[in-house]
């Protein structure tokens, strides 16, 4: 009987379950296969956001800050959120 490249003797049952060089091998096959479905299933996606245009929204404008030793006024500031609708 032949031996694997792992030193262990090389029978059907040590190739197909045990063998931590053959599992390195499968574990990372299936891994890049996973990650192949997902980039299949959102590059579309990513291609139509990437290439269309940025939302335009209106700016808060200027900040004014008070003057050192000077009080400023006391409105809180508008609440402004940036929102990407292209999802």
């Amino acid at each position: 009987m032949n031996k694997c490249q792992c030193g262990q003797l090389g029978t059907l049952c040590h190739i197909l379950f045990a063998c931590p060089m053959g599992l390195k091998v499968r574990y990372t096959w299936r891994h890049n296969q996973v990650l192949r479905i997902i980039v299949n299933a959102i590059e579309p996606k990513i291609n139509v956001i990437n290439q269309s245009k940025l939302p335009v929204k209106e700016c808060q404008g200027k900040v004014m800050f008070p003057q050192e030793g000077k009080k400023g006024a006391a409105k809180p500031p508008p609440e402004t959120q940036v929102v990407d609708e292209r999802w």
